[in-house]
């Protein structure tokens, strides 16, 4: 990964120094001091940093090629799984040849399906960072891309040679289950169960598993219409799954019992070992966006299922979600009000691996706001109730313009829930971030 960063950074000057062109370059430099008040062993407890540079930017040349890059690099040496302790990534590297009504791209690339903020159903395409799930990032993929335009009309083709793996949580990271672990497969057996963990437990990954070629030839389009008011897409994607199903690929097994609702219950030893399976699914979906006077009214719908079949895959589901939005003026500035409803109907029960925390949208409410005061100071705040797991997850920021270049913000995150739901696995997470970001 190194390598093809200093490779594209290296073509960039190449074609700089081409006649006819021009290159804007805006790295972006932060630190984040993450401090967890609750330790989880064996993952870190205290303040720990993170460093984080980004250079987005672009070399035009002639009149319809333009190279667009925006890679990153980031440390967080204090991290207690070594696998996370550096990332480096070029999310987007790619050659484009626009020329109305077409534009083409070949390169790395990111894509965003869908118009709803929070949770976005349509948004299949890109695999993940997950090793922080609550603040998760899409990794490029190698890939092309064809759109037309004509009038109001858009139509979008996207074919990825090869997706990338997903990155999980590390072996030592708090964000995998330490006191039970559910899962849908447990094993070669296909078993559903519960895992009480011990104390101790001492997670590894076996190697990971790929069904039907999942990860190879992806492909999706998508047709948009933009009118007086009203925005309409049409979706449709297939592919890998967007999150690898992580079960538990070995575990032994000390004693058994049966819960309430007949399922197994497993007491094990601490060496637990969990498998990633990257598997084929097929997508169809719509959206809109439409304007009601002083509100923004939007909405998605999604349908998912399988193509791959094995035991334990996530079976078809249809997610839905519809988000109410209006600005206010407060004090001669503006407040932005979000209201969000999200409803899902999954046939497989839910298990409560990081992979899984969009399970939490299930069922749930949510209440975003955004109050920007004069030029320097800006408040978010949110709040979702995870209505059929009995969840919440609040997350309040405040942001302070120090000069046109620095920005300092102060971020919380507190997340609460009954064990083994989505959130409740993750209760004591919860955390206090300090961030400073210099923009070149």
């Amino acid at each position: 990964m190194k390598v093809s960063i200093v490779a594209l950074c290296f073509f960039a000057s190449l074609v700089a120094q081409a006649a006819d062109t021009k290159l804007s370059v805006n790295p972006d430099i932060r630190l984040d001091s993450m401090y967890y008040p609750t330790k989880v062993s064996p993952d870190y407890s205290g303040v720990r940093e993170i460093y984080t540079l980004s250079a987005p930017g672009s070399v035009r040349f002639a009149k319809e090629w333009k190279f667009r890059f925006n890679p990153e690099l980031s440390g967080d040496p204090q991290n207690a799984s070594k696998a996370e302790r550096f990332f480096a990534d070029p999310r987007e590297a790619y050659m484009q040849w626009q020329k109305h009504p077409f534009t083409f791209q070949l390169g790395w690339n990111t894509f965003t399906w869908g118009d709803t903020d929070v949770f976005n159903p349509l948004d299949v395409v890109n695999q993940h960072r997950y090793q922080d799930p609550l603040r998760s990032e899409k990794l490029g993929a190698p890939s092309l891309t064809a759109r037309w335009e004509h009038g109001p009309w858009s139509l979008e083709g996207v074919y990825v040679i090869r997706q990338r793996k997903s990155l999980l949580p590390g072996e030592n990271s708090r964000w995998l289950p330490r006191d039970i672990y559910s899962s849908e497969s447990i094993g070669s057996s296909g078993i559903q169960g519960t895992v009480t963990l011990p104390s101790n437990v001492n997670y590894n990954y076996s190697t990971e598993a790929e069904l039907d070629h999942a990860l190879s030839n992806n492909f999706g389009a998508r047709i948009k219409g933009k009118f007086s008011g009203l925005d309409v897409s049409l979706v449709g994607f297939q592919g890998a799954a967007n999150a690898p199903m992580v079960g538990l690929s070995q575990i032994t097994v000390i004693a058994t019992s049966f819960n309430s609702a007949n399922n197994i219950n497993f007491v094990v030893s601490p060496n637990v070992y969990l498998q990633a399976t990257y598997y084929k699914i097929q997508m169809a979906g719509a959206s809109f966006v439409s304007v009601l006077g002083d509100f923004l009214l939007k909405g998605e719908s999604a349908y998912t299922k399988p193509v791959s079949a094995k035991s334990g895959i996530p079976l078809k589901g249809f997610d839905n979600v519809l988000a109410l939005e209006r600005g206010f003026d407060v004090g001669g500035n503006t407040l932005t009000a979000i209201l969000e409803g999200t409803y899902a109907y999954h046939q497989d029960p839910v298990d409560n691996g990081s992979t899984s925390l969009s399970r939490m949208f299930d069922r749930a409410g949510i209440l975003a706001l955004r109050y920007a005061i004069g030029e320097k100071w800006t408040v978010l705040s949110s709040f979702l109730r995870d209505t059929k797991y009995k969840g919440n997850f609040y997350r309040g920021q405040v942001s302070y313009l120090l000069r046109d270049s620095l920005t300092l913000d102060l971020t919380a995150d507190v997340i609460g829930g009954e064990t083994g739901t989505p959130l409740g696995t993750y209760a004591k997470n919860d955390r206090g971030i300090f961030g400073l970001e210099y923009r070149f």
